[in-house]
């Protein structure tokens, strides 16, 4: 009996030790990758959506206009650029980049929320005509870089 209780007290303390090591091992390699490759675990981009430090943007125009709601607006005809920064007040808009698109409506186009900045880099999104779509009253801010 005594030989029993003491195989049954090492497989426990086996398995004890053995869970603990992976929980380290996995605690490891979260501290790992989140302090040394940090893009692996946070929410990913699109490549050169954000300003990267170094990089030396001209501005090249910007436009401000208050949309007619429902009424497709186009707002740039350019062909080249490095990327374009849209703001919105006031609500969302739907956006195409390019000539030749759907008609935008409501539930057609790229989404952009309202009260929000986001960067379209030109490598993704071109720079054709960009034309957008208010579901509600919204001032549109355009900043296309060079």
């Amino acid at each position: 009996m005594s030989n029993m209780k003491q195989l049954s007290l090492h497989s426990i303390t086996a398995v004890i030790l053995l869970v603990g090591m992976m929980m380290f091992a996995g605690l490891l390699f979260f501290l790992v990758m989140y302090f040394v490759r940090p893009g692996l675990i946070e929410a990913r981009t699109y490549p050169g959506a954000i300003a990267q430090i170094g990089v030396n943007n001209i501005s090249g125009s910007t436009t401000q206009r208050v949309l007619t709601v429902h009424t497709p607006t186009q707002l740039l005809a350019t062909t080249t650029c490095a990327s374009r920064t849209i703001s919105t007040v006031g609500g969302d808009i739907t956006l195409s980049f390019y000539d030749g698109a759907p008609t935008l409506g409501q539930y057609n186009g790229h989404l952009q929320l309202s009260s929000t900045t986001q960067t379209y880099d030109s490598d993704q999104f071109g720079c054709g005509k960009l034309k957008v779509f208010a579901i509600s009253t919204t001032t549109v801010t355009v900043t296309e870089t060079q």
